[in-house]
């Protein structure tokens, strides 16, 4: 089934009317003629259409699947063990920069003439 957009909607050609006479709808009755198109919205409401006015207004599109997302894979044991390892070696780096600066702010302190 093909999908048609609108400028604020999406609808799809359920029906093409096959005389003139009166369409039974949701809305109630409408005049018709042949060739009339009922459409449906993504809300479900059905109504007619002119083929004047649905070639003027409506653009054939395609409806595409949505992007399936991808799995999320679980680390290996290996991977956990570089991760913590490297967690580790990160800890003892920011500890030595700490000690570093501590004994900096003390020389600086203890320097009077600053």
């Amino acid at each position: 089934m093909s999908f048609y957009a609108h400028e604020k909607y999406l609808v799809k050609v359920i029906r093409v009317i096959e005389e003139d006479g009166l369409y039974t709808g949701m809305y109630g009755e409408s005049l018709v003629k042949k060739g009339d198109l009922v459409v449906k919205d993504g809300l479900g409401y059905e109504y007619p259409v002119s083929k004047a006015e649905f070639n003027e207004v409506y653009a054939k599109v395609s409806k595409e699947a949505k992007p399936k997302e991808k799995k999320k894979r679980s680390l290996s044991p290996e991977e956990l063990l570089q991760m913590a390892t490297g967690y580790g070696e990160m800890g003892e780096i920011i500890k030595q920069e700490n000690e570093a600066r501590d004994e900096l702010h003390i020389e600086l302190t203890a320097n009077k003439a600053l």
